[in-house]
């Protein structure tokens, strides 16, 4: 049997969402983890997989290199690590969403290409949690469970619930 397979959205999730008018995370002191999400990740890669699926068009926009990109992941990594985790495996759309690519999430192209990933073919063993509409919206086209998340609490309690899956 597979082992089930946690897909989480970035910003607004496993991080804070961008503050103080800036639509984008571009640099690490912009990057706020919650650490109690990062304990969670670490907690559940101990039965399961975790990914991340995430629409950074900021790269698209020429804001952020991929390789700067990839920085902020490393630092994400780094404190899953520091928990006892693993590093996360990610699924990025850099594209500008006028770009109309098949990867931008509401599409679910991220999601399935992380189930395909993990080799998690079956729906029920997945889990999507993300903060936007179109997290939802991802979810249902790729026909996988979502809990929408508002704020830490929510995301711990909803990270709780991964277990029973």
């Amino acid at each position: 049997m597979p082992r089930p397979l946690l897909i989480l959205d970035r910003d607004g999730v496993i991080n804070d969402a961008p503050t103080n008018g800036n639509r984008y995370i571009l640099k690490a002191s912009d990057l706020i983890l919650r650490h109690g999400v990062i304990r969670e990740i670490a907690r559940i890669q101990n039965f399961g997989d975790v990914a991340v699926a995430t629409n950074q068009q900021c790269v698209g926009k020429n804001l952020i290199s991929e390789v700067e990109l990839n920085s902020l992941h490393r630092i994400i990594d780094d404190a899953v690590v520091k928990e006892g985790g693993r590093p996360l495996q990610y699924f990025i759309c850099p594209h500008l969403e006028s770009d109309g690519c098949s990867c931008r999430k509401p599409n679910p192209s991220l999601l399935k290409e992380a189930m395909d990933h993990f080799h998690c073919h079956d729906p029920s063993h997945t889990l999507f949690i993300g903060d936007k509409a179109s997290d939802q919206r991802a979810a249902e086209l790729a026909g996988i469970p979502f809990l929408l998340v508002s704020d830490p609490e929510s995301t711990l309690a909803a990270l709780s619930q991964f277990q029973s899956i």
